[in-house]
């Protein structure tokens, strides 16, 4: 990699890095680089024969450790993103949060003369980051293959038989809206019969994150809040072939499924117009997963 000249280097730090602040055991899982960029920077004398360390605290990554020959004055290396090899067994085994440290060292003839170093958040291994970090891996969460999932089919295949006369979830072959629409509904019936409690989820839990019930976990203990219960919907959806959607609105999150067979240009979005037209075409049915559960007050 070369150094890329900058001319701004009187104003910046030496070491630059862009990270996620929030991590848990599905960055592990679907191999997410946490460190995004890396920016050496020199605005003072040549530099040679570097030695750059990047470690953390506790071990939940390996260290990693790069050479450079030398970085000239008004230049940078660059690396983006940074591989850090993220622990499997660390990650699956946090059952609580940790804070943790990602540290970078940068060595010239056994002295360190640039060092920086960042908090980080290792989050139990069912707990989601929330919206600030990485909005995607909530996908992550949704488990169609949990045991519970096929439990509430087999009761949603029943009921779809009493109101649409056919059993079979057959996804998108129909390319028909109604059917996709009797599917989601009778899924939506099931989890109704479930006799499921609400429970509130914690304040701000978009932004700051929470620990999430898997099906099996709502499905045994009767409780869950919106995120829950969405997810639950979604993984249903996504079984029996129907592509989901978790929506979040100040507080608040809900589910939709496409009835068409398409998806989003990307993974997330936070374009609301665009969603709004979709359930004005009806393209996507989006519906409040609590209403489903039975009310608190009862």
């Amino acid at each position: 990699m070369e150094p890329i000249v900058s001319n701004q280097m009187a104003e910046l730090e030496n070491i630059e890095l862009t990270f996620d602040r929030a991590i848990n055991y599905a960055f592990q899982q679907n191999a997410i680089p946490i460190v995004k960029e890396m920016r050496v920077r020199n605005d003072v004398s040549p530099r040679q024969n570097l030695l750059i360390r990047i470690f953390t605290e506790p071990l939940f990554a390996e260290p990693v450790e790069l050479r450079l020959q030398g970085i000239e004055p008004g230049s940078e290396y660059r690396v983006a993103p940074l591989e850090l090899k993220l622990s499997h067994d660390f990650l699956a085994g946090l059952n609580e949060k940790v804070s943790g440290w990602l540290k970078v060292e940068v060595v010239e003839a056994g002295a360190t003369i640039w060092s920086r170093t960042e908090a980080i958040s290792l989050l139990a291994r069912n707990e989601w980051c929330g919206l600030v970090s990485l909005p995607e891996i909530l996908a992550a969460f949704i488990l169609p293959n949990d045991t519970a999932v096929m439990t509430i089919l087999n009761r949603a295949a029943e009921l779809l038989r009493e109101h649409a006369g056919r059993s079979a979830f057959n996804g998108y072959q129909d390319k028909s809206r109604k059917r996709v629409w009797e599917q989601v509904a009778a899924i939506y019936r099931a989890v109704g019969e479930l006799g499921i409690r609400y429970i509130v989820a914690p304040a701000s839990f978009e932004n700051t994150g929470q620990k999430v019930r898997t099906p099996s976990d709502v499905s045994a203990q009767r409780f869950g809040n919106c995120l829950d219960l969405t997810l639950l919907f979604c993984a249903c959806c996504e079984q029996v072939g129907l592509h989901p959607l978790v929506l979040m609105h100040e507080g608040h999150a809900y589910a939709g499924c496409w009835l068409e067979e398409r998806t989003l240009p990307e993974p997330s979005s936070d374009d609301l117009q665009y969603i709004r037209k979709l359930a004005t075409d009806e393209l996507v049915t989006i519906f409040e997963c609590t209403a489903a559960a039975m009310s608190c007050r009862e």
